[in-house]
């Protein structure tokens, strides 16, 4: 790894030391493209400012003595389209992390020979775009295991066009049978007289809610999040430190605070040296907030969260190593052995202290779904539903056994029952015991809401097999002896 990569903070003139600890950037780096897809609203018409890879090399050197290693996004446009832009990544990618977005319209083999020298997904990652109107899937899916097999990172994304939403599901198949992370990005803007992501019809939105949190990059429920639930984003006057950390560039090397071309939030054009970033958090004056990812004062958790600090906090992206089954296994165990503990805190009514260590553990386990399946039987337990149905759906995204897909579908079960709903709940009962249907907590919820419908005699079934299998759960155990005894 490049030493310069490593710079510390005493040799950097203006360090970020607030979250996200470094500074990111999206680069427009030019609108022109060679694609003209239905759905794409780029503004073509402003104008690209050329300079040389050797100019743009002194800029970026500029930075990095302000700055320290950055990370930057490229995108448009088609950013390869832009003369040079293989040496440019080459010269930037010595001294900051590089994610270039793209249709992949290039001759992938030549970018596999020029990127050599940053060929480590430390360095560069890149973010392609699929768009079936002008390539093939399996010629598209080839360019991209290309890239891979030369050591070049490359994730996948499609935009959700009505036209051919109903083909994403085998899009995003043949992606991930490919071990190619999977990305669903909700349409924006108006087409067919109607504006997006708010004109999808109900079909259309429950098939982008699905694919949010059933593709391989988890960035996606974040953006059906912040499109399509949340709508348009109209705001008060807040803190932020977007232009502080975060500089957007458009063609023409003006720089502005955040992803707007209002010049509120202008900061000076970069080419020309007018430019410089803020050095402490400023209000924003706009009145609708585009921005994915704000950072906003008093939300430095969130901000570490959006901005993947744990991942960027070095300069650089950590490397994704895939555990060892013994790794796994052992995680679960250490994890099962706190739920022990949990079950003895809730059985003295220590819900907080039982919170705690479930909070602690969700830190330490950041991509194990046990401590949120936990903690969303708490919330259940305590009548807190919409909080239940939260942690739900962020274990969903990870579920990465058998065993914890049983306990899933369980608490799915077990929240519809508490909201009223008893099909969904026996639908999802169902599916955990077709994972274990030696599982006594799952027939003791199905007891439990057989009992709701008045269903004595398949209350007392179900009973009956959850205390044969495991007579030590207490309430169990005293549901069948009030059952047996109701019937006697």
């Amino acid at each position: 790894m490049n030493e310069e990569m490593k710079q510390k903070n005493d040799s950097i003139k203006f360090p970020r030391t607030q979250p996200p600890g470094r500074v990111y950037w999206c680069w427009d780096i030019s609108y022109e493209c060679n694609y003209r897809c239905s759905y794409c609203r780029v503004d073509t018409w402003r104008k690209t400012r050329y300079i040389s890879v050797d100019k743009w090399a002194k800029i970026w050197d500029k930075i990095y003595e302000n700055y320290g290693s950055t990370h930057i996004r490229f995108s448009g446009g088609e950013p390869f389209i832009y003369p040079g832009f293989n040496e440019l990544l080459v010269a930037l990618g010595q001294k900051h992390t590089l994610n270039v977005t793209t249709n992949l319209s290039f001759d992938v083999n030549e970018a596999a020979r020029a990127l050599a020298p940053i060929a480590d997904r430390a360095r560069l990652v890149i973010s392609s775009s699929y768009h079936p109107e002008h390539v093939k899937l399996q010629d598209f899916i080839d360019k991209v295991l290309r890239l891979k097999e030369n050591g070049i990172y490359t994730s996948v994304s499609i935009v959700a066009w009505p036209l051919f939403m109903k083909e994403i599901p085998s899009v995003k198949k043949a992606m991930e049978e490919k071990d190619i992370q999977f990305q669903v990005i909700p349409l924006g803007g108006q087409f067919f007289n109607k504006y997006y992501p708010q004109g999808y019809t109900d079909e259309e939105r429950e098939l982008l809610s699905w694919l949010s949190v059933n593709v391989s990059n988890k960035a996606s429920k974040d953006m059906f999040d912040f499109k399509v639930n949340e709508g348009d984003r109209k705001t008060k006057k807040r803190l932020c430190r977007m232009g502080m950390n975060f500089g957007m560039i458009r063609p023409n090397g003006d720089v502005f605070r955040c992803c707007t071309f209002d010049k509120r939030a202008y900061l000076g054009n970069m080419i020309d040296g007018t430019f410089s970033l803020l050095e402490k958090p400023a209000w924003c004056d706009l009145e609708q907030c585009f921005c994915y990812k704000a950072m906003i004062v008093g939300e430095e958790e969130k901000t570490e969260r959006d901005w993947n600090w744990e991942r960027h906090k070095t300069g650089l992206y950590s490397v994704e190593k895939k555990p060892t089954n013994e790794e796994i296994v052992a995680e679960y165990e250490e994890i099962k052995k706190r739920g022990k503990t949990l079950q003895v805190l809730l059985d003295n009514c220590d819900s907080d202290g039982a919170v705690k260590l479930l909070e602690q553990t969700m830190a330490e386990f950041p991509d194990n779904e046990l401590p949120y399946l936990y903690l969303s039987e708490i919330y259940i337990r305590a009548g807190f539903f919409a909080e239940a149905k939260e942690l739900l759906e962020k274990a969903s995204k990870f579920t990465n056994s058998e065993w914890a897909k049983g306990f899933y579908f369980r608490l799915c079960g077990y929240l519809h029952a508490s909201l009223g709903d008893i099909p969904a709940a026996f639908e999802y009962y169902a599916k955990s015991l077709k994972i274990s249907e030696d599982d006594p907590y799952t027939w003791f919820h199905v007891a439990k809401t057989h009992m709701k419908t008045g269903n004595i005699n398949g209350a007392v079934e179900a009973a009956r097999k959850s205390v044969l299998l495991n007579p030590h759960i207490t309430a169990a155990v005293d549901l069948l002896k009030d059952l047996e005894a109701d019937i006697s």
